[in-house]
């Protein structure tokens, strides 16, 4: 197996575990406060736009609305750069999931 395909399958594994884990929380019951507020999220290496969306909006297939609101800040839905800061907009300030850090190690199971 090439570098590449070996690349590939790790993006298509971490998508499937992301949306794996949105539509699993999807089953769980909302809260009864849900405020929302828009936040910034800085890109980190292994990053993608389902798991962002998994995070803060508890659903992986969201990722089309974090691609709406920062697309002039990003060359492409695929192509996140380390460092850079996205908006994320009416991001639920409940944080059931932990920090960032806590649910990427979920998700991707380490």
């Amino acid at each position: 197996m090439s570098l590449e395909e070996d690349d590939g399958m790790k993006r298509t594994l971490t998508c499937a575990v992301a949306l794996a884990a949105g539509f699993l929380l999807s089953l769980s019951p909302a809260p009864a406060r849900c405020e929302t507020q828009d936040v910034e999220h800085t890109i980190r290496s292994g990053d993608n736009l389902h798991l962002i969306a998994g995070y803060y909006y508890g659903d992986p297939r969201q990722w089309k609305r974090v691609w709406k609101t920062n697309r002039k800040a990003l060359p492409g839905p695929n192509r996140l750069a380390s460092g850079k800061i996205l908006r994320i907009e009416g991001s639920s300030d409940d944080s059931l999931l932990g920090s960032y850090d806590d649910f990427r190690s979920r998700v991707r199971g380490k």
